[in-house]
């Protein structure tokens, strides 16, 4: 009955119990379309449920067949290097919890997926998939990595949250399109390597929170002043030595600060930012 036509070769039968739990939703017509996969390797060795060591990780292949996930969680600690590119088939895919995994990169397959958010922190990521679900995307997640490089975060224009505190290297937020990012709420940065931001980010005309703290950061953009809706700024434990615009922050008096930003864009229109302008 195998016809030739189906190039998927069929997945083996399921050896973690959350999968049987799926399987046995399915033939009483209620699938279940949420599942969180969570072993602690220290007390629980993945042993009794994970397939043989080989390509494909300690994950159960039998998960790819799970077409009704909408929400899947993976803890599986740091033996969870990769995931397999079979992930695509998981096509109702919205929400992908793989934090605090060993994940040294993500599959390709996550462009195609319908991904709303997207939680890869504490993992040792230096790249991102080139091509991201930026249709979908909401909310990404990837503090805590090894990252250098947002370019796949371009296209990424529907994202309201973003994370990427505690990336070392990373020191270039100008790849994210502010302009663009007009539903953009929150952006999270503490912890990287950013010494200046892009004048741009004044184009982010929603957001609410914006946190820098530990970056070595000597000045921010009076172009900030154009976020009007702009409620919380951290730059504690930067470079940032305007005595001003600190007091300010520190007084949480952020309409005093939009206006003396006002006044010192005023003054040298360059806006004190060396930044690129402009879309590319």
């Amino acid at each position: 009955s195998n016809k030739m036509s189906d190039p998927a070769p069929p997945l083996p039968a399921p050896t973690w119990p959350e999968i049987e739990a799926w399987a046995e939703s399915v033939e009483h017509l209620r699938p279940i379309c949420e599942m969180s996969v969570v072993r602690d390797p220290t007390t629980q060795p993945l042993a009794p449920f994970a397939p043989p060591a080989g390509d494909g990780g300690p994950v159960d292949p039998a998960l790819y067949g799970c077409a009704s996930l909408n929400r899947l969680r993976l803890a599986l600690g740091p033996s969870l290097e990769r995931l397999d590119e079979r992930l695509g088939r998981l096509t109702n895919l919205a929400t992908l919890i793989v934090a605090g995994n060993g994940l040294v990169e993500l599959p390709a397959c996550l462009g195609a997926l319908p991904l709303k958010s997207l939680d890869a922190s504490r993992n040792r990521l230096s790249r991102l998939p080139a091509v991201m679900p930026a249709k979908t995307l909401e909310a990404l997640d990837v503090s805590g990595n090894e990252l250098e490089d947002l370019a796949p975060l371009a296209p990424c224009v529907q994202l309201v949250s973003l994370a990427l505190d505690a990336n070392p290297k990373l020191a270039d937020l100008s790849p994210l399109r502010f302009a663009e990012l007009k539903r953009m709420t929150t952006l999270s940065a503490c912890g990287c390597a950013v010494e200046t931001l892009d004048p741009a980010i004044g184009g982010l005309s929603k957001l609410e929170t914006l946190a820098l703290s530990h970056n070595p950061l000597t000045k921010l953009p009076p172009t900030l002043a154009a976020c009007k809706k702009l409620k919380e700024l951290k730059v504690d434990n930067t470079r940032v030595a305007d005595n001003k615009v600190l007091g300010y922050i520190d007084r949480g008096e952020m309409k005093q600060l939009a206006k003396y930003w006002e006044k010192t864009a005023g003054g040298s229109s360059k806006g004190g930012g060396s930044g690129k302008k402009g879309k590319r």
